[in-house]
């Protein structure tokens, strides 16, 4: 070999072995101090995309189980005014069924009637004051979607009393729209009428109230359009029946009077002979806004007939209740599976981003210690190359 001084071969190839190395031993220092095999694309092209991707499935996932915890809390809220509705429900129908007996008078069925009105009440405020994030969870129909990697979709019910249809009031005191006046039957009378104006139109929603030895019977017109429309077995029909049921001195008439006919309103019913003298009088009111009027389709405990009529009206709502929490619950219960998937979903794929991403220290601490060495006897063998040429000095001796 020829002993050159111009180009020092040995210095050259040494520095480049030791540029490998100290290469080597930053890499492993950062993958050491990151915690992270790829810390950029140079380390690895392919699997940062990779690690990307996973990231964005990962993140995802995590939402999607932040979300179905937010809807599983939502149908909790839910489902626990529900439970308060039932109770009240419960307590209502227990009202009825003491209201439906005989052996109250006109005022014990007036104060069973107040609490009545006031649980009515409350199952209209709580549904309408339980919200979760703003929203009515108790008082809307909207159709909700939980994102929970899929959509879970379910539909928010109405839970107050007038749709639950329990409801006792329009609300205000009511508005009399018409007023037969009193009516003096005598012994000897055979009927006992009372008219309206030819012409007065009565309406849905208004109320035919019957007071009679101290006693109030109402019925409520359902569905009436005009004095002629009026139909036998609509308001006044009842309103007669319960008439003639409770008070002794009052039979069903032979003519067909107790409903409208096209000139008037008439309201008939015919007195036991001998009965003597009775006192009578027929209002018809509307519900007004904020009290004590009487809704269309609601109810109330204020006689026998309408005891039992609000207890039907309560076992449906209680069946309403009962069919929407069942929804909640299982709902709630599909959330959790959700969750749980969600999670499993999140740990193999976290695993997977692992083996790609995170770094091994075993190794990477080899590396290290490798490094470290070869850039010390690296370091020295430079020294030794830098060194050999100075044998030439020799031979210019």
């Amino acid at each position: 070999m020829a002993m050159v001084i111009g180009t020092n071969l040995a210095s050259i190839t040494t520095q480049r072995h030791l540029s490998n190395s100290c290469a080597d031993m930053e890499t492993a220092m950062e993958r050491l101090s990151s915690g992270k095999r790829v810390n950029s694309a140079m380390d690895d092209a392919a699997g940062l995309a990779i690690i990307g991707k996973m990231t964005a499935q990962i993140e995802g996932l995590s939402m999607a189980v932040k979300n179905s915890n937010d809807g599983v809390s939502m149908l909790q809220t839910a489902e626990g005014g529900l439970q308060e509705t039932t109770n009240i429900l419960l307590r209502m129908r227990e009202l009825a069924v003491q209201s439906a007996t005989g052996t109250y008078g006109q005022s014990n069925r007036d104060a069973l009637n107040a609490e009545y009105v006031l649980l009515s009440d409350e199952v209209t405020r709580i549904a309408t004051n339980t919200q979760f994030n703003g929203n009515n969870v108790l008082n809307s129909t909207d159709v909700i979607g939980i994102q929970a990697g899929a959509q879970v979709a379910m539909s928010y019910q109405v839970m107050d009393a007038a749709s639950l249809g329990v409801a006792t009031s329009g609300g205000g005191a009511p508005t009399v729209e018409h007023t037969a006046g009193t009516a003096i039957v005598t012994s000897t009378s055979t009927a006992h009428t009372f008219g309206f104006a030819a012409g007065e139109i009565i309406v849905a929603g208004e109320i035919a109230s019957f007071k009679v030895n101290g006693n109030t019977y109402t019925q409520e017109f359902l569905d009436i359009g005009s004095t002629a429309a009026i139909k036998a077995q609509n308001t006044y029909q009842a309103l007669g029946e319960k008439v003639v049921a409770a008070e002794s001195e009052f039979t069903e008439p032979a003519a067909a009077t107790k409903h409208a006919t096209g000139t008037g309103i008439n309201f008939s019913l015919d007195v036991t002979a001998g009965a003597g003298t009775q006192l009578g009088q027929l209002q018809i009111t509307t519900p007004g806004a904020g009290g004590s009027g009487v809704a269309i389709g609601s109810t109330n405990i204020l006689d026998s007939a309408n005891s039992l009529a609000a207890m039907g009206s309560l076992d449906s709502a209680l069946l309403q209740v009962s069919s929407y929490r069942a929804d909640l619950g299982a709902t709630s219960n599909r959330l959790t599976f959700t969750i749980d998937n969600l999670m499993s979903r999140i740990e193999n794929a976290s695993a997977a981003r692992s083996q790609i991403q995170d770094a091994d220290f075993a190794t990477e601490s080899a590396n290290l210690a490798k490094a470290q060495v070869l850039q010390l006897a690296g370091t020295a063998m430079l020294a030794q190359a830098n060194t050999s040429g100075q044998t030439v000095l020799s031979l210019l001796k």
